[in-house]
């Protein structure tokens, strides 16, 4: 069965790289959930199995800082910190596409299945009711 954070990108149009990098976005683990099935000196090795295309969001976004660049992320300029080496990078317009539509579909699933999650983020995240 797979997530509903990949139905929402298939249903809202995302190319099938980008509803693949959904599925594989937390290998590295992330900011908010540190956990990695991958270190970052492995990306060779998923990029082979699933393509670099698919790989190379799921890897901006496990790598991102999040306070830092989400604070950015509408800029054209706004930097995307590298939580593991505190380097600071401007992605390009695709990318930075990319980074937005799985970086919501992720925080959107996440509100309707966790109840801590909707806690942690206020009455503004999506309630099961609300959810599909």
């Amino acid at each position: 069965m797979l997530p509903a954070r990949f139905w929402q990108l298939a249903d809202g149009g995302a190319r099938p790289a980008l509803r693949l990098a959904v599925l594989w976005h937390a290998c590295y683990g992330t900011d908010g959930c540190p956990d990695a099935l991958l270190p970052p000196d492995r990306r060779a090795e998923l990029a082979a199995v699933i393509g670099t295309e698919a790989e190379a969001p799921g890897y901006l976004h496990g790598f991102c800082g999040r306070k830092a660049t989400y604070r950015a992320l509408a800029e054209d300029d706004g930097g995307f910190q590298d939580r593991f080496t505190c380097r600071s990078h401007v992605p390009e317009a695709g990318p930075r596409r990319d980074f937005a539509e799985l970086t919501a579909a992720n925080e959107l699933d996440l509100a309707r299945l966790d109840p801590a999650f909707r806690s942690r983020r206020g009455s503004s995240a999506s309630s099961p009711a609300s959810a599909p």
